[in-house]
């Protein structure tokens, strides 16, 4: 029996296949791109899917997948993908890097934190 983890990073898929004592038995790897033009960062969603696959097939190697006992899976936390009615994505994931919302960040930032602390007159803060 064997346990696989697959982590769906910002530049590339990496899997790595282990024993049940966690001995690595095979490891994988498959880079992707960003799309960037300085403040907007994307990424191809079929990129994800492709490269996840190659790195699983490099890690298994020639095994049979069914003596695969479970699968780990990370992924980028923060980025964004739309998608279509039939579940396909409509155009590139924005990633956690993609700057566009700056201004609007830090404008809900500066809301939130009125909301919640306001300062007193002898200068300390409050919490609502």
């Amino acid at each position: 029996m064997y346990y696989l983890g697959l982590d769906i990073g910002t530049t590339g898929a990496k899997a790595l296949l282990v024993d049940r004592q966690g001995k690595r038995m095979g490891i994988g790897y498959a880079g992707y791109k960003l799309i960037s033009d300085g403040e907007r960062i994307e990424q191809r969603a079929d990129d994800w899917a492709e490269c996840g696959a190659a790195a699983v097939r490099q890690a298994i190697g020639g095994m049979d997948p069914a003596d695969i006992a479970a699968l780990a899976l990370s992924t980028q936390g923060a980025s964004m993908l739309a998608l279509d009615a039939g579940n396909r994505p409509i155009g590139n994931a924005l990633t956690w890097m993609d700057g566009r919302a700056k201004q609007e960040t830090n404008e809900l930032a500066e809301l939130w934190a009125r909301i919640i602390y306001t300062v007193t007159p002898a200068g300390g803060l409050t919490r609502h």
